[in-house]
């Protein structure tokens, strides 16, 4: 069967455009394929049109707000991931219309279509407390035990995203003073993140349980799972969440939704508390913007309140309000009560 002028231009952009003019990671290419693989889904079950037919003919605005849709209606995926789904669709849309020219006037009305409002909720994090115990509370009484207290340690010390902490390897940690380990971040963009000494003790013994060597190991991944396969996200959280559980059973309290992202967050909270500039947060986090550092700011109440009571004038305010040492007024309110 002959390819459809959709499916040549998603072959192209999969396939070369985003992988090398865009050079995206190979998680982004994932998810930018999902998003294809719920609009083919969508397309047969509702609209019945098989994925070889389809067409930009059959593909305009109203076939893309409908997808949008079903996405809410039967998936039940919220406002963020509905917006990040059109992002992904706007993203495609504006390479066709640089690559033909012919279909501008559609890929202009796709662009357009608006995201959702996304609810803005407070950042979750763990306080001082509760992370000194999630940190401890694995042990490192086996090999198990001490590789996840040194991924929860690393991961909370380097405020590191998941899959930077998953795609180190022995070549990234330098151990000498200063220690640091080195990510590939978003955009391929590198970093080297300073590490406190507690953490290098982790790390240092658990390359050792794992028998690795800088001269032999230095492409092994430092986290693996008990296949000795590369640690997964979902594994990660799955880490996360054990160990969550029986210090929230211990008496500490926790955020109600726990992610790996948490541990993020987590740090740079305490970062903020203990007065470091946002700007040396944002370069710590890797990001771009100080905006999205801001975020912090805004979200850290109890700091905002001590920095308000620091610039407050105490007010003299008497114990007794002078209504009620006025008999007078007193007489005419008991009056007024009996009638």
């Amino acid at each position: 069967m002959k390819p459809t002028d959709f499916t040549r231009h998603l072959t192209t952009y999969l396939g070369k455009y985003v992988p090398e003019q865009r050079n995206c990671r190979p998680n982004t290419i994932c998810a930018c394929r999902d998003v294809f693989r719920l609009l083919f889904l969508f397309g047969k079950k509702i609209r019945r049109i098989s994925p070889d037919r389809l067409t930009f003919k059959v593909l305009d605005p109203e076939f893309i707000a409908a997808f949008l849709e079903w996405l809410r209606n039967e998936r039940h995926c919220e406002a963020a991931t509905i917006n990040h789904r059109l992002i992904v669709i706007r993203a495609f849309f504006a390479y066709v219309q640089a690559e033909e020219p012919a279909f501008m006037m559609l890929c202009q009305r796709i662009r357009k279509i608006p995201f959702r409002k996304v609810p803005k909720s407070a950042i979750q994090y763990f306080s001082e407390d509760a992370v000194q115990a999630l940190l401890a509370r694995p042990g490192n009484e086996t090999r198990k035990a001490l590789r996840d207290m040194t991924l929860l340690s690393l991961m909370y010390d380097s405020a590191v995203r998941v899959q930077e902490a998953l795609d180190l390897s022995l070549k990234n940690i330098r151990f000498e003073v200063p220690s640091t380990i080195t990510v590939i971040g978003k955009g391929e963009k590198q970093r080297t993140i300073p590490i406190m000494k507690p953490t290098v003790s982790l790390v240092r013994d658990h390359v050792k349980a794992l028998g690795y060597d800088s001269r032999n190991h230095g492409d092994s991944t430092l986290f693996c799972n008990s296949r000795g396969c590369k640690l997964t996200r979902v594994g990660v959280t799955y880490v996360l969440k054990k160990y969550t559980k029986l210090i929230q059973k211990d008496g500490h309290k926790v955020p109600e939704r726990i992610s790996p992202h948490i541990l993020r967050h987590t740090r740079a909270m305490h970062l903020l508390r203990a007065d470091v500039p946002l700007i040396y947060i944002r370069d710590f986090l890797g990001h771009v913007d100080i905006k999205t550092t801001q975020v912090y700011a805004n979200t850290d109440f109890e700091t905002k309140r001590m920095a308000i009571e620091k610039a407050t004038i105490p007010l003299q305010i008497p114990a007794q309000a002078s209504w009620e040492r006025n008999g007078d007024i007193m007489e005419w309110l008991t009056r007024l009560c009996e009638k």
